[in-house]
């Protein structure tokens, strides 16, 4: 499988890897790696919280405030500006750009 996009983050080279959850609505989700091994959960599933097909929900807290802006930057991306409560977390939709659809 080939990356959709690649970034650096801490200097490390990350790649994002598109797939579709297999429980469920078969919503979209990202996965990061980083020399193969995985980096970071880019995008966490909510269950109930009604998404368009281009939509996921994106974790930006945390150990993933540092990757949010590069993963904005990355060009598969753009905040919605909607936001879901998840526990005591927000969690950002981001669209999913055409070009980069999976």
């Amino acid at each position: 499988m080939n990356p959709i996009a690649s970034f650096k983050v801490n200097g490390r080279d990350v790649n994002l890897f598109g797939c579709r959850y297999s429980v469920g609505p078969a919503r979209k989700f990202v996965l990061a790696t980083d020399e193969g091994e995985p980096f970071g959960t880019v995008t966490v599933n909510v269950p109930g919280y009604p998404l368009a097909d281009d939509e996921v929900l994106v974790k930006t807290w945390e150990e993933n405030a540092p990757a949010r802006q590069p993963l904005l930057n990355s060009g598969i991306f753009s905040d919605t500006g909607k936001r879901v409560l998840c526990g005591y977390a927000e969690v950002e939709v981001w669209k999913l750009l055409p070009s980069k659809l999976m």
